[in-house]
Formats: C-alpha cells, sequence, structure tokens
C-alpha cells in the first residue's frame, strides 16, 4: 500500500509534459502488443485458409475427378465385354486407355498432396491397388473380347472386375470422408483462432 502511494505521489510530482509522455508511451506499448496479437492471428488463420485450400479443397476436386473416371471406364470395360463388333472394340479401347491415363493422372496428383496421417496414407494406397487389381481384370476383359470370346469376357467383368471396382469406389468414398473431416476441423481451428484473436485484443483494449 504504501509502494503504491509512493509511486502515485512521484507520478504526481513528475512535469505535465512528462506525465504526457509516458502515458503516450504506454499507449504505443499497447498498440504494439495489439498489432503483434493481430498479426499473430491473421498469420494462422491464412496458414489455415492456404490449407483448406491446397490439401483439402483439392484433394476432394481429385477424387471427385477419379471417380467420374473410373464409373465411366467401368462403363466402357462392360460394354466391351458384351459386343463382339470390332469397330466398336476400337472405339471402346480407346477411350478406355484416355480414361485410364486420366485416372492414373488423378491419382498422381492426390499422391503428390502432403498426407496428414497414415490412416489417410493407408487408404491412398487401398485405393491404388483396387485399381491396379481393376486395370488386371479389365485388360483381360479386353483382351478375350477381341478374342470373341465374349462370354468369358463377361464372367470376369461381372466378377473380378465388378469387385475391383466396387473396391476402389469403397476406397474413393472413405478417402473423401477423410478429406471433408479433414477440412471440417481445419475450418474449426481457423475459427479457433479468431475467436482467441478476439479475446486477447479485447482484454489488451
Amino acid at each position: 500500500m504504501n509502494a503504491l502511494s509512493s509511486l502515485q505521489n512521484r507520478i504526481a510530482q513528475l512535469r505535465m509534459s512528462h506525465q504526457l509522455g509516458a502515458a503516450f508511451a504506454v499507449v504505443l506499448i499497447l498498440m504494439a502488443a495489439l498489432g503483434g496479437v493481430a498479426t499473430l492471428a491473421l498469420n494462422h488463420v491464412e496458414a489455415q485458409a492456404e490449407g483448406l485450400s491446397a490439401k483439402w479443397l483439392a484433394g476432394v476436386g481429385h477424387l471427385s475427378a477419379a471417380r467420374t473416371v473410373l464409373g465411366d471406364v467401368r462403363d466402357l470395360e462392360v460394354k466391351h465385354s458384351r459386343t463382339s463388333d470390332k469397330s466398336y472394340h476400337s472405339e471402346y479401347e480407346e477411350k478406355i486407355t484416355a480414361g485410364t491415363q486420366e485416372f492414373n493422372r488423378v491419382l498422381t496428383a492426390y499422391q503428390a498432396l502432403p498426407l496428414s496421417s497414415a490412416d489417410e496414407a493407408k487408404l491412398v494406397d487401398d485405393l491404388a491397388k483396387a485399381w491396379a487389381a481393376y486395370q488386371k481384370a479389365m485388360n483381360q476383359v479386353v483382351a478375350l473380347g477381341k478374342e470373341k470370346k465374349q462370354t468369358d469376357a463377361a464372367d470376369i467383368s461381372d466378377g473380378a472386375g465388378s469387385m475391383a471396382v466396387d473396391e476402389a469406389m469403397g476406397a474413393l468414398a472413405a478417402l473423401t470422408k477423410f478429406n471433408f473431416e479433414g477440412a471440417d476441423a481445419a475450418a474449426e481451428r481457423a475459427r479457433a483462432t479468431h475467436r482467441n484473436a478476439l479475446i486477447s485484443v479485447g482484454a489488451l483494449l
């Protein structure tokens, strides 16, 4: 109590110019602290926004494209297994080749994204394995179809081909769910950073 009174007396004894200078210095310190807190918060929010765009939203885009391509390739492969007309075979094979290349491109693009965990890495590996299994079955279907062995081609298409496609679609669905959950978590972290920044700024004010 005595120490506080002594400090108050000393401040009172200061010249007005000194008092104003001290008050101004305190304001500057508070403004610097406020600016530092705001800048730090903005940097955190920016990092979360970049993560949403560069990782999660990009991932969902690649997976959506992969699902569309896989569906198109599967449709062409089934048609190939059911027809003996070589003119159709050539058309289907050309489109299957283009679809296969596009799926590989999209899968590679997704694999190039930073993987967030071992769980995501496993899901990507599951997708790659299912896609490889489907390609193997699809190549058999195409080869048998060109030999006019439509019954054998249809058997593989309906058996191994169908199973591999289901597994690939399941892996795509699991990865898509994982990405949406990751995006939600990143958005929540950004909101928490924003709330904490408001609290800190309010405390300084």
